[in-house]
Order: structure tokens, then sequence, then C-alpha cells
């Protein structure tokens, strides 16, 4: 089943992107490619960041500013879109325990800029 996902993907990304070389294995045996990278491969247009993509996008619809929306859960402690908050039972915080770096291996992460637990801060003293 993994086999025909996967094929099935390649065939979309090469039918969606002839530029692509769908006979290079490296494109598509799941690494992960830095933007420079994929934009070399095909895999992207361009690169940009979050405010680009807006302007981009305000410029195709014809605006000269749009307002962008963030929506989150009530008492999400995610400000940005680059955040991740974990799902975590109420039960967990009875007693509360704090282990630098504990909650970051139980969840997936987006990892776009490095940043020290800030418990670990704390205990360094910045």
């Amino acid at each position: 089943m993994a086999d025909e996902f996967h094929q099935r993907f390649r065939n979309v990304v090469v039918s969606r992107r002839p530029q692509v070389d769908g006979r290079l294995a490296t494109t598509f045996d799941g690494r992960v490619f830095t933007a420079s990278q994929a934009l070399e491969l095909h895999l992207v247009d361009q690169i940009g960041y979050l405010d680009d993509a807006v302007q981009m996008a305000t410029n195709m619809a014809g605006l000269t500013c749009a307002d962008v929306v963030f929506y989150h859960r009530k008492g999400d402690a995610a400000l940005s879109s680059y955040s991740t908050t974990p799902n975590v039972p109420f039960q967990n915080k009875i007693v509360p325990v704090n282990i630098p770096g504990i909650d970051r291996s139980r969840l997936p992460n987006f990892l776009y800029l490095w940043q020290m637990e800030p418990s670990t801060e704390l205990i360094n003293g910045k």
C-alpha cells in the first residue's frame, strides 16, 4: 500500500511539474531538501517567506493591501503559524514537572528557525 501511494505521489508531481526529472530516485526517496535544492530540482517555483506569499496573493487579487487572519484555539499558546501546541491532557499539569525539551519529543515540529528550549534559557540564566 505504501508503494502504491508513493508511486501515485510521484506520478502527480511529475504530471504537474513536467520539468521535474521523474527518473531521479533521490528526488522521491523521502529525503528533506533545502529551499535552494528544491528550487534547483524544480519542486518549488521560488523561495520566500510568509510575508512574500501574502504580498503575492495580494497582488494576484488586484488589491493594494490585505488582512491576514490567524485562527487558533482558545487558550492556545501558539502565537504564529510557525508554532505548534501539544495536545496535552489536563492531568499532565497536576504535577508541574519541567524537563527541558521533553514536550518537543511528543509532537511534530516545524523547525524553521532553531530556538533554545525556553526552560533551558532560564536554567542557563539567559
